[in-house]
């Protein structure tokens, strides 16, 4: 994975927020509508450029608006001396986005919403302005239901955006996954056991979302056990092609 790749690299569900847009006239149901936070982008940053490799600037704070800066230094190499080891040197690059005072706080909400607009600059969370915005059963506070979230994080894995979808029982996803092992363990070649695994991504997008308790494991996405099992047949398959060349060979 690339620089770049990392920077521009999803979020995972839990560090994504939502907050309610438009709502119908008897505000029972609401646009579901997807945001990061500032200190999502932060750890980000830290993690992909170091915490001494990125850092912001606020070159305009007036009247309502707000412009927020943020330098990435990125690492070049220099022509090197004949004879001579390669040389590198750091060099910053700026983007830049502004915003007006928020509804909530005023200025200290324009300093956030600059700064994650600056980070879209450079990719991080922009994938977010392509997400469907489904319509949410809301609570009597006009916040969104609990149970909800769980349609929302397997928008957010990339799974269906269909509001009216029924997430899946566990009962379903213990169903599903076992018919997957058994798939898994009768195959015989890698390319059958490529279009399983094709075939499994929206299984592993669901308990990513739903993460039941049956689930065990070490995983920290909660896909445990299954991708093990890929991985295993995977080596098994190696192994009896290898062994099957050398008797060929022999």
């Amino acid at each position: 994975m690339t620089f770049w790749d990392e920077l521009t690299a999803p979020f995972e569900p839990n560090e994504i927020e939502w907050r309610v847009g438009s709502v119908t006239k008897d505000k029972k149901k609401g646009m579901a509508l997807a945001y990061m936070d500032a200190r999502a982008v932060m750890n980000r940053l830290d993690a992909v450029c170091g915490p001494d490799g990125w850092q912001s600037r606020y070159p305009i704070i007036s009247e309502g608006k707000t412009v927020c800066e943020i330098g990435i230094r990125v690492i070049i190499e220099q022509e090197a001396v004949q004879g001579e080891a390669p040389l590198y040197k750091g060099e910053w690059l700026w983007k830049a986005d502004g915003a007006g005072d928020s509804n909530i706080e005023g200025e200290k909400g324009a300093l956030s919403d600059s700064f994650k607009r600056a980070a879209v600059r450079w990719g991080i969370g922009r994938y977010l302005y392509n997400l469907d915005s489904p319509w949410v059963n809301l609570d009597d506070f006009k916040r969104i239901q609990k149970s909800e979230y769980k349609i929302l994080n397997r928008l957010l894995l990339g799974g269906s955006a269909i509001k009216d979808m029924k997430p899946p029982t566990v009962a379903e996803l213990r169903e599903r996954d076992g018919k997957v092992r058994a798939d898994i363990a009768d195959c015989n070649n890698v390319e059958q056991l490529d279009h399983i695994f094709d075939k499994a991504k929206d299984l592993i997008i669901d308990i990513k979302a739903q993460k039941p308790m049956w689930w065990n494991g070490d995983d920290a996405n909660g896909i445990v056990g299954l991708s093990d099992e890929f991985d295993n047949k995977r080596e098994e398959l190696a192994v009896a092609r290898s062994g099957g060349d050398l008797i060929n060979a022999g």
